[in-house]
């Protein structure tokens, strides 16, 4: 009888590992597969999803990432002048970028942890550190929804400034 528990124990482990196992396999080909399979849902300069199978965009180029960056830079670059000169608001700034899902909880807790002094900088350094693509459009978004179309169109002066 006991011999017979023991056998069913092992064999329980035995079934345990190999499903392990299994589902591990199965992740890493998942994985690889998933990676090489083209995007089902686009977007066009519009804004409108189609369903087309096909990606249309392509990789983004070496100079647009740097052109990303580079407004990053201009952004953390003013972030004082933004805190002084257009007394933007901090708190309602984190709050509203947190609500969009722009830092996470761990992010957030990170900014709220420094002194008052030093509350602003970590916001930007972590906010620059984000996807440029993704985030700069919210960030500027934001800006205007909390009311601050002013401090939107001086940061968008300044990008022409080094653009043109």
């Amino acid at each position: 009888n006991r011999k017979q528990q023991f056998q069913s124990r092992k064999d329980l482990i035995v079934a345990s590992i190999v499903v392990l196992f299994a589902i591990g396999v199965f992740l890493l080909v998942s994985n690889v597969s998933l990676a090489s399979v083209p995007a089902i849902n686009t977007v066009d300069h519009s804004g409108a999803a189609s369903n087309t199978g096909h990606s249309v965009e392509k990789a983004p180029s070496r100079i647009q990432i740097n052109e990303d960056l580079e407004t990053w830079d201009l952004i953390r670059a003013n972030r004082r002048k933004l805190r002084d000169d257009y007394n933007l608001d901090f708190q309602e700034l984190l709050l509203s970028l947190s609500e969009k899902k722009v830092f996470t909880a761990t992010e957030e807790k990170q900014i709220r942890s420094k002194e008052n002094g030093k509350l602003f900088d970590e916001l930007f350094d972590i906010l620059v550190h984000k996807n440029p693509k993704k985030f700069i459009p919210v960030f500027l978004h934001t800006l205007a929804e909390i009311g601050r179309q002013d401090v939107k169109d001086f940061l968008l002066s300044q990008l022409d400034k080094i653009s043109a």
